[in-house]
């Protein structure tokens, strides 16, 4: 009686054009399914009279009133349609996008769904938010495209949209996500009009945690795209190969491994390692640079793979060390720092200069670059394949490493494994 008390209370001011009284009515018919069967005959006639005088937030009551019988569903769909007419009644296009996301009354349809859900939150349905955020953050949604159609619109809509996006730009620099990041680099002044290289290649070379420091590192190669999902992916990766970490001998073994028998891109990375490494330590002596350490091979956690955040840490390291001889020649600041999303200009750039040790620095940064993406973009689908159901892409990863360790004569070998043995892996998602 409470509801239906109310619902009377809120009809005249509804009518009369009150968007707040619209509103309430709409949310209490959305969020009680009873609440139909109990208004009177009169609540419906005054509510069939404003539908028909095309009143959005009436066709989405009267949207209510049929959607839970499954006899009704076209009549439920004809009256959700013109709810949204004048995109007056938010809640409507969330409806919608539940319908469709759901295939309820209509064929299940993922990208009309994701289409009015951004309407539903344009017109003010925050409640919507967090499953937009997660379609950014599974890469259902262009994140980089909506911000940039979003700069171009003006309103209380596109504030909303702007916010929303700081948000979740602020969450997945929080996730290590930095190749969702790199996406914002042709427009990041104008997310973030006080944002510049100067002060956020200072925050690098003291190693300060801010969000410019790492919205420049996330610009610093075209090569970063995989990274996004990271703690998915490493998540799924720690349990995949649980069985492999847990064996410390096994482990040895395979550091002690002869390089020859480890898999091409392991070799070619750790050779960039070090290369960059022993260029850039005769860089620094002879310019006297005061050197940053790097981490040693031996510390890095290579085997039984190269974990994401030993790549984003070697990444992050070896763009720290090149801002750091910045000065050294003036091509790199005017130009190798201005390309960083075009490895072939850098390879250009790099080949002008005279030093050798310099340009092997830099060569060796951008196809450092390159061989990590080589190597993560395996991880990347794996991630894909065990979202999909696809169990049988972990099976071969699996028994890849499986191959190395009988290759490299570990004593005892890893054993293949099937779809049947496949270590438990359980993502929360």
């Amino acid at each position: 009686m409470k509801n239906m008390d109310a619902a009377m209370q809120y009809l005249p001011s509804a009518e009369n054009g009150d968007w707040q009284a619209q509103d309430k009515l709409c949310r209490m018919f959305y969020a009680d399914c009873s609440l139909a069967e109990k208004m009177p005959g009169d609540f419906w006639k005054r509510i069939e009279a404003a539908a028909q005088s095309g009143e959005d937030y009436a066709n989405f009551i009267m949207h209510c009133r049929y959607f839970g019988d499954p006899q009704q569903g076209k009549l439920a769909y004809d009256y959700i349609r013109r709810a949204i007419r004048h995109a007056k009644a938010p809640l409507a296009f969330m409806r919608l996008a539940e319908m469709f996301d759901e295939g309820t009354y209509v064929k299940s349809n993922r990208a009309l769904a994701s289409y009015y859900r951004m309407k539903a939150f344009e017109g003010g349905c925050e409640e919507v938010a967090e499953m937009l955020k997660r379609e950014y953050e599974f890469g259902t949604r262009d994140f980089a495209n909506d911000i940039s159609v979003t700069l171009q619109q003006n309103g209380p809509a596109a504030q909303r949209k702007m916010d929303m996006f700081r948000v979740l730009i602020d969450k997945e620099r929080a996730a290590r996500n930095y190749g969702v990041l790199g996406k914002l680099r042709s427009f990041v002044t104008e997310i973030y009009p006080e944002y510049n290289t100067e002060e956020a290649t200072d925050d690098i070379l003291n190693e300060r945690d801010t969000l410019y420091a790492d919205l420049y590192y996330s610009f610093c190669t075209a090569d970063n795209d995989q990274e996004k999902n990271v703690d998915l992916q490493e998540s799924l990766l720690e349990q995949l190969y649980a069985p492999v970490t847990q064996n410390t001998e096994l482990v040895k073994q395979l550091y002690k491994a002869d390089p020859g028998n480890l898999p091409d891109i392991t070799r070619e990375l750790i050779q960039c390692i070090v290369n960059f490494k022993s260029s850039y330590d005769k860089v620094c002596k002879k310019y006297k640079i005061k050197k940053k350490e790097m981490p040693s091979l031996d510390t890095m956690k290579i085997f039984p793979y190269f974990t994401i955040s030993t790549l984003i840490q070697l990444r992050k390291d070896e763009f720290r060390r090149i801002l750091s001889v910045k000065d050294v020649d003036e091509r790199i600041n005017d130009e190798f720092l201005a390309n960083l999303d075009d490895d072939q200009k850098l390879v250009n750039i790099c080949e002008k200069l005279n030093d050798e040790n310099l340009q092997l620095m830099l060569i060796s940064f951008v196809e450092l670059n390159v061989d990590i993406q080589a190597v993560e973009i395996p991880y990347m689908k794996i991630l894909r394949s065990y979202l999909d159901g696809d169990m049988d892409c972990l099976v071969r990863h699996y028994n890849e490493l499986a191959f190395v360790t009988r290759l490299a004569g570990c004593d005892p070998p890893l054993q293949d494994i099937t779809e049947d043995t496949l270590p438990p892996i359980n993502l929360d998602i």
